[in-house]
């Protein structure tokens, strides 16, 4: 009995473009106002030395910008269907659902569409008892080669430098 599993294989490949998208989607909904506006975000994270690495850590994931691209990656991972996305926009955004649902249509159509999913494979997890006991049984085929060993005097090590004299 095989249990089946499905696994990626390989990255996804994301436009060049990607981070841009995202911003203009963000600029265009109004969860951002510019880029500038999350570059002083940033900056004011790490002038303040007060500030511990997970606080910023935790800051820098919650930006919008971080929370739209780790939507879009896990699509492109296929871990959440495109179904899921606007409800997902519209929770993590908290915007109602009719601009969640456009957002995430404009998303698809300049975004999602564009990248190369990574590939989807089924694996088998688990394997039955009555395998395990077959691939045990068969032989291993191990090259065996005998090297013509010389006796120089020098050790095991010193074989492939030549002699000081």
């Amino acid at each position: 009995m095989e249990k089946e599993n499905i696994k990626t294989e390989g990255e996804p490949i994301f436009p060049e473009e990607s981070s841009l998208i995202v911003e203009k989607i963000l600029e265009k909904y109004g969860l951002i106002k510019n880029r500038d506006e999350l570059i002083n975000k940033i900056s004011d994270l790490y002038k303040d030395s007060k500030i511990k690495p997970e606080e910023r850590i935790k800051v820098l994931e919650n930006l919008p910008n971080a929370k739209l691209a780790r939507l879009v990656t896990e699509y492109s991972y296929g871990k959440i269907s495109f179904e899921k996305i606007t409800s997902r926009i519209e929770k993590d955004f908290n915007i109602t659902k009719e601009m969640a649902k456009k957002m995430a249509e404009e998303l698809k159509a300049t975004l999602l569409d564009l990248i190369k999913p990574a590939k989807l494979t089924k694996t088998n997890k688990g394997v039955a008892s009555s395998d395990i006991k077959n691939i045990k049984s068969q032989p291993k085929n191990k090259p065996s080669i005998n090297l013509p060993v010389e006796k120089t005097g020098s050790s095991q090590e010193d074989t492939y430098r030549e002699s000081i004299e």
